[in-house]
């Protein structure tokens, strides 16, 4: 029998409470472990992989508050065992998932507007379903001097709302191409297309607008969405050949409006319904060469879609070559299926060096 050697008398076989104690505090804590560990592979396959893979592709455009399932499932185990020595795990996890799994943002910059300021709204108003008056209402309401719109185009059921919104908003001049519109307070010229859809269903429209003394590029887009529940349940064949497609379907779009706006050597502001949470491979190719406005000066999570329970951020303004962001902020508003962006902006002197920014 081993001897304790401190006392030299033999050590005593834990007893049977014992042995059910330690049981029961890894029954506990390991749960909890493995969950911190299974919330940051989840994170981590929807960020990195992200759109690489099919399986990966599905975590990066999943609502972010799945990452919470983990957590709360384990918490839960140990309200159940009334055990809390895993509390300093939840703790971490809480910690982990709130500003980087579900991107909220505690805005740090302190900068002080030294060009000249305007406010930019960007939305998709679902073809005015709601109601073209409220969508009129709400771009009045927030006081945007340039507006970029998505899914402008009528159908069989409803009107065509640009028409409607002209009549309503007589303070500005729109152009339109496809199913996307930008509507200003300011005169709008070099008006261009780009095609980012085979037959011209979908464009990239842009327009030169002047802000003071200086000129500034509005880019708007609406890229294809890569899945959602809908088109999941209706596609045909396998899931993996389904997203596969629709991620290269995607992936080449990106690639039109990237090369479109390589073209544009000032100012640039691009926005629009990326239909792209801000995680993966495509945004962190935008966000390369751009700053993603909300990220830079926004608060809370910045959720857009659906507008009655958002839980995706995927309309987005991104900025480059001299155009920063003070403030931009998700209204709280059900005119459409998507809550607008709206970012006050201004012209700094120079563009940051090294960053095309």
């Amino acid at each position: 029998m081993p001897e304790n050697p401190s006392s030299g008398s033999p050590a005593r076989p834990a007893s049977p409470a014992r042995r059910r104690q330690r049981i029961a505090r890894r029954g506990t804590i390991l749960p909890s472990f493995l969950s911190l560990l299974l919330t940051v592979g989840l994170w981590w396959a929807g960020e990195y992989p992200g759109e690489r893979t099919w399986i990966t592709t599905l975590f990066a455009y999943a609502p972010p508050l799945l990452l919470l399932v983990p957590t709360a499932l384990a918490f839960s185990w140990s309200l159940f065992r009334r055990d809390f020595r895993a509390l300093p795990i939840h703790l971490l996890s809480a910690a982990f998932v709130v500003p980087v799994g579900l991107g909220g943002r505690f805005p740090t910059r302190q900068e002080t507007p030294t060009g000249p300021r305007f406010r930019l709204m960007t939305y998709n108003i679902e073809k005015g379903a709601k109601g073209i008056d409220r969508v009129a209402q709400e771009i009045r309401r927030s006081g945007a001097d340039v507006v970029c719109l998505q899914e402008t185009r009528g159908d069989g059921s409803l009107p065509d709302p640009i028409p409607l919104l002209e009549s309503r908003l007589t303070g500005y001049r729109f152009v339109r191409a496809a199913e996307v519109a930008i509507a200003s307070r300011y005169p709008l010229r070099n008006v261009r297309t780009v095609s980012i859809v085979e037959g011209n269903r979908r464009v990239a429209l842009s327009a030169e607008v002047t802000i003071g003394d200086r000129i500034v590029t509005v880019m708007t887009v609406h890229p294809v969405t890569a899945a959602t529940p809908e088109t999941v349940r209706r596609h045909r064949g396998s899931l993996p050949s389904y997203l596969h497609r629709t991620t290269a379907i995607r992936a080449r779009q990106f690639e039109k409006i990237e090369a479109a706006t390589r073209r544009i050597a000032g100012p640039l502001i691009l926005c629009g319904d990326f239909n792209t949470p801000p995680r993966g491979v495509l945004y962190r190719r935008l966000t390369a060469d751009f700053e993603d406005a909300f990220t830079a000066s926004g608060s809370g999570f910045g959720w857009t879609y659906p507008s009655g329970f958002p839980c995706l951020r995927i309309d987005h303004i991104f900025t480059r070559n001299g155009v920063r962001a003070v403030r931009t902020v998700v209204p709280a508003v059900t005119a459409s299926d998507h809550r607008p962006v709206v970012s006050d902006l201004f012209l700094a002197p120079t563009s940051i060096p090294g960053t095309g920014r």
